[in-house]
């Protein structure tokens, strides 16, 4: 199963030079969760993977809201 989540108040690693201040960074953004398997799953890992993949940034922090149901494959 797939949900559909709000990553809001992002926190992102911005200590070093040539780091995009936090203004030229999103402070939410939407991401698919897979919790299809029946073991305990690493969200986590895949809330920030996202997250990384959009922005470049590492993340350091962040809340999770709503949901939504994809359809089965």
């Amino acid at each position: 199963m797939i949900v559909t989540l709000l990553a809001t108040n992002i926190e992102y690693d911005i200590d070093g030079p040539g780091i995009p201040t936090t203004h030229d960074l999103p402070e939410s953004l939407e991401v698919q969760v897979d919790l299809s398997n029946n073991v305990y799953v690493d969200v986590n890992r895949q809330v920030c993977t996202q997250i990384s993949n959009a922005t470049g940034m590492l993340v350091l922090d962040y809340n999770l809201i709503g949901y939504l149901l994809s359809p089965a494959d």
